[in-house]
């Protein structure tokens, strides 16, 4: 009767290991013996211990600040330029199996697609149309990590900092503008 009750104890405690609950936000990744098996969750479900493994991934929404970036303009003016994102992971499994560690990843393909976006595009063009710029950037972003699993949900330049002296540039040309509308004015006042 020993031997019986140490086999049940034994069946027991393995049975408890193996009952594992991912969050409603939550899916676990599961590999047996090294392979991708699929994934599980939300709830309660079954790991057989010493078998399979699990990787939990969170699939809400993620919100993350961009590092300042400093850049060139397609017209050669250097500005800085930070942004915000946001993204979640779509696929679990892919994200778990094609990037080793993906929120870096992404990060690091925004920031880069941020240069990018920002070299292609003029000064005057960053000023005014910030909304047209978000929206290149957001499709470079998908583009580059739709294939692991990772889907971003929209990105936003948040500040956009150049020189001073560009920044006196535009306030005399933006004076200049207002002066010849005044002249102009006047003269068909006159």
């Amino acid at each position: 009767m020993g031997e019986l009750g140490t086999i049940a104890a034994i069946v027991i405690v393995l049975l408890l290991l193996s009952v594992r609950m991912a969050q409603e936000y939550q899916r676990a990744v599961i590999f047996r013996l090294g392979r991708l098996k699929g994934h599980r969750g939300p709830g309660l479900y079954l790991l057989m211990p010493l078998v399979e493994r699990q990787v939990t991934v969170d699939i809400r929404t993620i919100t993350q600040q961009l590092d300042t970036q400093e850049t060139l303009s397609s017209d050669g003016v250097a500005v800085k330029v930070n942004a915000v994102l946001w993204y979640r992971a779509a696929d679990p499994e892919r994200t778990v199996v094609a990037v080793e560690n993906w929120k870096n990843a992404v990060k690091q393909a925004a920031e880069t697609g941020m240069r990018d976006t920002i070299g292609q595009s003029e000064l005057d063009g960053l000023l005014r149309d910030r909304l047209s710029v978000n929206a290149r950037l957001l499709e470079v972003l998908r583009n580059a990590v739709q294939r692991w699993g990772v889907e971003v949900e929209a990105v936003e330049l948040k500040d956009l900092d150049i020189p001073e002296q560009m920044q006196r540039a535009i306030a005399r040309e933006a004076e200049a503008i207002r002066e010849k509308r005044a002249r102009i004015i006047k003269a068909e006042g006159e």
